[in-house]
């Protein structure tokens, strides 16, 4: 075992929910030769841990990073130190991609299948909602890996408002089970709701955009000093995509016979449970808008489908409320860098965003308590997390 601590520059790590593993990186200056002394070649275990500066007390301890990947070497030509980077990433990633899947699962519930495959992956706990969907005709994995085949799972898990997800968390989630066992889960199986439901249940935390001017730790407070509005709704590529009053034709070669399933999105219909009626996916909004008598064709999609083609659930009756989920859920993205080293916002997590009003302090340009922003403020769901 070997100290980074002189030789350490900065640490990266990423997480989000629409990945099924975390990834990072450690930045070090080598003066010391210490890769020609130690020869690292990868597959070397990583033990991260923080710790408050005055108290000690322990934020996160991880001990399940592994070495992937030694990155470009920029030498120093008088000592002939160097600066380079180590890629990571969880032990339960790496098991997965070591591991190729035939099997067949069929008779059981999809969280049975969820944790049989899981075990395959990782021996650590997994934070599972159960669908409470049955695999009547057989989910085939002919050769996915692990975690390949438990989001083919999520997938087939999403049905009218509930999104499925399977994602690694970097600070684990810990508690006890009914029989009083202890816990600390790694991984997420479940519905976008349920991480709602789950976070309000929990708190929410508030984030202001007033940056903190000297940088004292505020207890009470969380800013942010920049506030980045993302690209949102590409509404040509979603048309391009077939998103927008999507006509399925599911096709089965075996029965040669094929059904038809309209999916609209307006807000009429209720189809999402989001924190705020959506606009953009309104009846009004010329995307959403299609005329039969003008000739408009709405989004199309043709597949094929049939239990015969490792389907454990009809495509058709998933796949609408997948696209739907993905949609809906990735319409107003928001970044911000999050002041005072609060490391307790997770992906997963759900914050309230209070931006000062640009047309309020445009109005009265003295004035110090401003409006909230009413487009941009408000709930945000927290989808990833650069620490």
């Amino acid at each position: 075992q070997i100290s980074l601590l002189d030789a350490f520059e900065s640490l990266d790590i990423d997480e989000n929910i629409f990945s099924s593993a975390i990834i990072g990186s450690v930045t070090l200056t080598d003066l010391g030769g210490g890769i020609e002394k130690f020869q690292l070649q990868g597959g070397e275990k990583l033990l991260i841990q923080f710790a408050k500066p005055n108290t000690n007390e322990i934020l996160i301890w991880r001990e399940d990073l592994i070495v992937n990947k030694i990155g470009a070497h920029t030498l120093n030509m008088e000592s002939l130190g160097a600066r380079y980077l180590l890629y990571f990433s969880s032990r339960s990633f790496v098991n997965s991609m070591k591991k190729n899947l035939y099997k067949s699962y069929k008779n059981m519930s999809i969280a049975t299948a969820v944790r049989s495959i899981f075990s395959e992956m990782s021996s650590n706990d997994l934070m599972l909602e159960d669908p409470k969907i049955t695999l009547t005709n057989p989910f085939i994995s002919t050769g996915l890996m692990p975690h390949k085949a438990i989001e083919a799972m999520a997938q087939r898990s999403c049905s009218g408002s509930k999104f499925f997800l399977f994602f690694e968390r970097f600070f684990p989630v810990v508690g006890t089970y009914a029989d009083g066992k202890p816990f600390a889960s790694t991984h997420f199986f479940g519905s976008y709701d349920k991480l709602v439901e789950d976070t309000t249940t929990a708190g929410i935390h508030n984030i202001i955009y007033i940056p903190n001017e000297d940088a004292k730790i505020e207890p009470s407070y969380i800013r942010t000093n920049r506030l980045t509005k993302k690209d949102n709704f590409n509404h040509l590529e979603m048309m391009l995509f077939g998103h927008y009053n999507t006509t399925i034709t599911s096709l089965d070669p075996i029965k040669r016979n094929s059904t038809v399933t309209n999916v609209g999105y307006s807000r009429e219909e209720n189809g999402t449970k989001d924190f705020y009626a959506n606009k953009l996916l309104d009846a009004n909004n010329i995307f959403s808008t299609y005329s039969n008598t003008n000739g408009e064709t709405p989004g199309r999609k043709l597949i094929f489908s049939s239990p015969y083609f490792n389907e454990s659930i009809q495509r058709s009756y998933w796949l609408k409320d997948n696209i739907f989920g993905s949609l809906s859920k990735s319409m107003f993205k928001l970044e911000v860098d999050v002041q005072g080293a609060t490391n307790n916002i997770g992906a997963g997590h759900i914050v309230n965003l209070v931006i000062p009003s640009s047309l309020d302090k445009k109005l009265l340009p003295g004035q110090s308590n401003l409006l909230s922003d009413e487009y941009h403020s408000g709930r945000y769901f927290v989808s990833g997390v650069k620490h």
